[in-house]
């Protein structure tokens, strides 16, 4: 049986845990089965299927559960990851991703995991938040000021799942309003601002 929790508020750290997971399970499993949940909007029973009853067409399957920190306790998919978490399945893997930062909401089979088990990804200091827009923009050949780093970070949640989301769409945007463009100023994020904000689908497609 394996199960990883996956906690706090760094959610572009938690995907690329998952992002590796999934590769390393595909490369022992090639015909594994994937499967993602969501607490709060998911019944759960599909979830007990999965997790319970092995596969007639692969070899592994492999569910993750994101925003757990919506599920209540009286939901099916609580339940099915308590009862999970009791069995000793050897062809299964389940990921739970949630915003908490402790393992109080989880059921108490929880309490029992590896230290290994429970990975906690804690929001990045400031001067990490800002090497990390600059590096990001440096990939993708774009050199960032100081100024601009700050209007970002004032617009987005603090994790780089939000930074890149941003970051990649100005940057797009740059080179297609203006493709011999390789800076990004507070000017350039003014102006991605006002182009896109009042942006429609009908806008958008035109």
């Amino acid at each position: 049986m394996s199960i990883y929790i996956l906690l706090g508020p760094e959610e572009g750290e938690k995907q690329n845990w998952l992002d590796r997971e999934k590769k390393r399970i595909l490369s022992e499993y090639p015909d594994a089965e994937m499967h993602a949940f969501f607490g709060g909007e998911d019944e759960g029973n599909m979830l007990s299927e999965v997790l319970s009853q092995s596969s007639l067409f692969s070899s592994f399957r492999f569910a993750v559960v994101k925003h757990f920190e919506n599920a209540k306790k009286t939901d099916m998919l609580y339940q099915a990851i308590a009862d999970f978490m009791e069995e000793d399945a050897e062809d299964a893997e389940l990921v739970i991703i949630s915003s908490e930062t402790n393992l109080t909401s989880f059921p108490k089979q929880a309490q029992k995991l590896k230290k290994e088990n429970v990975i906690t990804f804690w929001e990045l200091r400031e001067d990490e938040k800002k090497n990390w827009i600059r590096g990001y923009c440096r990939k993708e050949g774009f050199v960032i000021s100081q100024a601009a780093i700050d209007e970002i970070l004032d617009s987005v949640d603090n994790n780089t799942q939000e930074m890149k989301n941003l970051v990649s769409s100005i940057i797009l945007f740059l080179r297609l309003s203006d493709k011999g463009k390789s800076t990004i100023d507070l000017e350039e994020i003014e102006t991605y601002s006002s182009r896109t904000k009042g942006e429609t689908g009908y806008t958008l497609f035109r």
